[in-house]
């Protein structure tokens, strides 16, 4: 509940800085939401360094900062206690997801706010190829709301299964070739050795 009165309250200057504008195209009538360039209060500047600082600088750092907790408990071990080879291959697999996640982001919304901060300054030419450059960085950083199940189904081996019994729930379940079946490990148990099977 904190972070969507979070979200909204620094949302609300986006708002106030805005009005909708009408315009003439072609002989026909249409409607914008514009920066409100008008407003001396307001400086398209300042605004969008801002927005580039609030919306982009401060949660990448968040991100980065709360990952990185997460993982120095996660690699954190008891004292005494020495992981196993396959715990340490798990903390490895996290680790990872948690990169790929975060650089997802990064990447994701980076070349927008690039733009909108070289737009304020004069800086961002109106040709053909730098619009659809724009259109394309916009619809990157929109995708990157949609890319993390996508993420974890490629590097989280539980989510992959979830899925897979989801969706072969009522159905018979996929069939295991005999060359799956005999590809196993073994592994130290606490008065032998059992073996385990590697899809």
């Amino acid at each position: 509940m904190c972070a969507w009165i979070t979200i909204v309250t620094t949302a609300i200057p986006v708002a106030l800085a805005h009005s909708v504008r009408i315009y003439q195209y072609h002989g026909r009538a249409g409607t914008a939401c514009v920066f409100s360039t008008e407003e001396e209060v307001w400086s398209l500047v300042g605004f969008q360094v801002s927005f580039f600082l609030s919306s982009y600088v401060a949660p990448l750092t968040l991100i980065c900062f709360l990952y990185m907790g997460m993982l120095a408990r996660l690699w954190k071990s008891a004292p005494g206690c020495k992981p196993s080879a396959e715990s340490r291959k798990g903390k490895r697999r996290v680790t990872r997801m948690v990169v790929v996640v975060v650089l997802a982001f990064a990447i994701c919304w980076l070349p927008i706010h690039v733009i909108l901060v070289l737009k304020a300054l004069n800086l961002y030419g109106g040709t053909h190829l730098t619009v659809i450059i724009q259109i394309i960085s916009h619809v990157l950083a929109y995708t990157n709301s949609c890319i993390n199940p996508i993420l974890y189904a490629f590097l989280s081996d539980n989510f992959r299964k979830a899925f897979r019994k989801v969706v072969w729930c009522g159905s018979p379940p996929p069939i295991v070739t005999n060359q799956q079946m005999t590809k196993t490990t073994r592994t130290a148990t606490g008065n032998g050795t059992s073996n385990i099977e590697m899809l």
